[in-house]
């Protein structure tokens, strides 16, 4: 279940499809205050996602999220990153097991209980994919979605 809350969450992020709303949102003020305590008073919006408080802000230019429990206690952050901030261990485990693949973006989320995880979306020659891998190079589907073929368009 946690697994799939943290999926779901990753995968909003990475999409970008947050409610763009300042300030509140539904959120506790608990939770903002711990924000605040944190970050400063920087212009954030919120998001509530299965008990789940999401914080998306603006931090030296690069949109950035930060995950919040119930009680106020964070547990991960993240944020889009370039390609070539991927590492290398992970690189080429995602190479080894998907010959070929064009990897389309990362989002790196961290958090105090787990290695760095990097949310890949991957094309491959028949499949778009999003998949989790560490830094030590474990791979994970999450997402597996067959790509319409150009040919079967064109008859």
């Amino acid at each position: 279940m946690k697994r799939n809350v943290i999926f779901l969450l990753l995968t909003v992020a990475a999409l970008n499809l947050y409610a763009k709303t300042p300030g509140g949102g539904g959120v506790d003020p608990f939770i903002e205050s711990k924000f605040k305590q944190d970050f400063g008073a920087v212009k954030v919006s919120w998001q509530v996602i299965q008990d789940i408080s999401v914080a998306t802000f603006v931090e030296q230019g690069k949109e950035k999220q930060v995950y919040y429990y119930e009680d106020g206690q964070m547990f991960g952050y993240g944020n889009i990153v370039d390609r070539a901030s991927l590492p290398e261990a992970a690189r080429k485990a995602i190479n080894a097991r998907f010959d070929s693949g064009i990897i389309q973006s990362v989002y790196e989320f961290k958090s105090s209980d787990s290695p760095t995880r990097y949310i890949v979306y991957l094309y491959t020659k028949d499949y778009f994919r999003i998949v989790s891998v560490n830094d030590f190079g474990y791979v994970q589907v999450y997402s597996k979605e067959r790509l319409k073929s150009l040919n079967a368009n064109a008859q």
